[in-house]
């Protein structure tokens, strides 16, 4: 199974529907010259860049795996992906090795 991978990588996913309403309420502050909606607008706007979630995803040519690693350290997750491609490659010697 491991020779299925074609990539694993470590990267932050992000709600674009907080980017989307933020950038919604604050138009239409804007179009109404209201400044609580503009404020309003600016808190949702803010979640998008402030609340974003730390994730592993590793890739085949048919599925992909995701695994949050929020609160995880970042050598940590770097050495988990490190043990995956070397796993992989030894695997992929050993097979051509056979072949």
């Amino acid at each position: 199974m491991l020779e299925h991978i074609t990539s694993c990588q470590s990267k932050y996913k992000l709600n674009v529907v907080w980017l989307i309403l933020g950038i919604l309420i604050i138009s239409a502050g804007g179009a109404s010259e209201s400044i609580e909606l503009i404020v309003l607008g600016i808190i949702p706007f803010l979640l998008y860049f402030i609340i974003k979630q730390s994730v592993i995803s590793i890739s085949s040519p048919t599925a992909k795996i995701i695994i949050n690693t929020t609160g995880m350290k970042k050598v940590k997750i770097e050495d988990f992906i490190d043990k995956i491609e070397h796993t992989k490659h030894k695997r992929l010697l050993h097979l051509n090795k056979i072949a």
